[in-house]
């Protein structure tokens, strides 16, 4: 059995990556990194030459998160890939999962997916598999039979929600997918804040203006194309509690992030975002 891995890089801090990659990289046939960075580092790419299944292609511009993934898929078909292990730049695995993800791998599975460590909620390795509805990209296990069935990552979803739509297309499908829970990934959704509400502490996820702008218009798209209003709903309203009942900083950028979000998508753009104040973007899930 074949199998790769793609990871989009944007902006990574260096000593993170490598980390992080240490944690999957032996046992894979092959690893495509693709950077969406303006400018390549010369010293991690030093670096990575020091894998012999490590090929570092670079964009030279953000492409966004789809783009760099399905370039990933292509890559991967080339080298005749049975499974393609998707990663983030900066999350890692407690312990390499191949063996674990191989044993479990069948034709009746699309998609296998890691326990999630967050700094919200700290996962242990458990036993077994759990069949679960949804997976973050990161860590998860995709099936060549899966995407022969339904295709490609969806560009028009430049960074935000890239997950929440192939898993609705994945089930559609009736496919199914299923949690390792041996398997355990410590990931960082965002930027952890803590607050306190009234008598209680809370921390939670916390996203720049620009996220703010990707989440509300793929939101917006996905509500279009899957019917399905109450995810924008419900979207709108984690995202106003953040910025008003937990009292966010930048609350003007904010507001102005997720105007031009509307404006964008009523005129049919799906891009990078452009004219936003604020120009610091995360490429990875």
């Amino acid at each position: 059995m074949i199998v790769t891995a793609v990871v989009v890089l944007y902006r990574p801090d260096r000593e993170e990556f490598l980390a992080s990659l240490s944690s999957y990289v032996r046992g894979l046939d092959a690893v495509f990194v693709l950077d969406n960075s303006e400018e390549s580092d010369a010293e991690l790419v030093s670096e990575l030459a020091r894998f012999p299944n490590v090929h570092y292609h670079a964009f030279g511009r953000n492409t966004g998160l789809s783009q760099a993934y399905n370039e990933g898929i292509r890559l991967s078909r080339l080298k005749n890939a049975d499974w393609i292990l998707f990663m983030n730049q900066d999350s890692t695995f407690l312990s390499n999962p191949l063996e674990r993800y191989l044993k479990v791998a069948s034709d009746d599975v699309a998609l296998l997916c890691p326990r999630y460590s967050t700094f919200k909620e700290k996962a242990v390795e458990g036993k077994g598999t759990t069949e679960v509805s949804f997976a973050q990209t990161s860590g998860t296990f995709l099936s060549s039979k899966a995407i022969d069935e339904i295709g490609f990552f969806d560009e028009n979803l430049f960074l935000e929600w890239v997950d929440v739509d192939y898993c609705m297309r994945l089930k559609k499908k009736g496919l199914r997918i299923l949690q390792v829970d041996d398997i355990v990934l410590d990931h960082r959704p965002g930027t952890p804040r803590t607050v306190r509400l009234l008598w209680k502490k809370i921390t939670y996820s916390s996203y720049s203006p620009l996220r703010k702008y990707y989440l509300v218009r793929g939101a917006l798209y996905l509500r279009r194309k899957h019917h399905r209003p109450s995810l924008y709903a419900k979207a709108r309203l984690k995202l106003w509690i953040k910025m008003y009942a937990f009292r966010e900083k930048s609350l003007a950028l904010s507001r102005l992030a997720i105007r031009e979000a509307k404006k964008d998508f009523k005129k049919g753009f799906l891009g990078k975002a452009k004219e936003l104040p604020e120009r610091k973007e995360n490429s990875s899930r």
